[in-house]
């Protein structure tokens, strides 16, 4: 009884032995370099990852790397801020040789934020910006419909589509100002158009072509305008003389309004004869009907219909 006990108890650690070793066998040790497409140079603090997995590396000085992979169906996950993401699946290779390639991410752009400019890498502030090329070519009735859906927090209200329409643009939330109705106050942001404080009307009529920039300022990025950017500010830079070749653009848009379907009415004449006869049919004493003298005069003499 004991001997086969023995057995059994000897049989199950081999098992497990095996097992082990079988485990331990798929994991493998791969190595690599990575190196920046644009200057051809060993990258440094790449991050390499397993896919999935938590073994994770970073490329040295050189741009090397060393990392454990379970087994030769997992994937290398390389990656860096501002670079594109490099994925690869290791298979019988122990050794990678990778080129990151840099992607755009607008951090160079300049912005405008209150009495200066700044890179967008560098602004830290509630701000957001939308540039000339990305409205300019719309075909829109005015400069606010051009901002639909084009920055994340600006709400925007437009009157009607007609050219000229009036736009009520909102930055801070309109809760905040709930009792500025009673006193005769808007939530309207404050409009500084190339350095100068303007009213609403004159960034409704400006001309999206004519637009370099626009920023929205609220909370800290505003404070530099006192109370009166409380509401959030709008700053608009338009387009000015640059170095270089002269440029000579044009566009223009025309459009028209006709009803599909207009109203028929009755003359002056026609409608003094309905009446005469509807005197006739209620018994109405003559003097109160249109005398065939008024009926002449009406039937010879131009008129104008309530519609026209």
């Amino acid at each position: 009884m004991n001997l086969k006990r023995l057995s059994k108890m000897l049989l199950l650690c081999l098992f497990t032995i095996g097992s082990s070793f079988s485990l331990f066998a798929q994991e493998k040790t791969v190595k690599g370099t990575v190196t920046d497409t644009k200057n051809n140079t060993p990258f440094q603090g790449v991050i390499v990852r397993v896919k999935n997995g938590t073994q994770n590396a970073v490329t040295d000085d050189k741009g090397a790397f060393t990392i454990k992979v379970p087994s030769s169906e997992a994937v290398l996950s390389i990656s860096h801020v501002g670079y594109g993401i490099y994925e690869t699946k290791v298979g019988n290779n122990a050794t990678f040789i990778v080129s990151l390639t840099e992607i755009d991410t607008n951090l160079d752009d300049v912005i405008v934020v209150g009495y200066g400019t700044k890179k967008r890498a560098n602004v830290l502030g509630a701000v957001a910006s939308i540039k000339a090329e990305d409205i300019e070519d719309l075909p829109v009735a005015n400069l606010g419909s051009a901002l639909v859906n084009r920055i994340p927090g600006l709400g925007i209200n437009i009157a009607s589509g007609k050219p000229g329409a009036t736009t009520t643009l909102t930055i801070r939330n309109p809760y905040t100002f709930g009792g500025s109705a009673t006193l005769g106050l808007t939530t309207d942001p404050l409009y500084v158009i190339d350095g100068l404080v303007l009213p609403k009307t004159d960034f409704d009529n400006l001309d999206a072509t004519l637009i370099e920039t626009i920023s929205f300022l609220k909370d800290a990025s505003a404070a530099v305008y006192g109370a009166a950017g409380a509401k959030g500010v709008v700053l608009v830079t338009t387009k000015r003389g640059k170095p270089g070749k002269a440029k000579i653009n044009y566009s223009g848009t025309f459009g028209s309004a006709t009803a599909t379907v207009q109203p028929k009415t009755l003359s002056a004449y026609e409608h003094a004869k309905f009446l005469n006869d509807g005197y006739e049919l209620n018994n109405v004493v003559a003097t109160s009907r249109f005398s065939q003298a008024d009926l002449d005069f009406l039937a010879t003499n131009p008129y104008k219909t309530w519609y026209d």
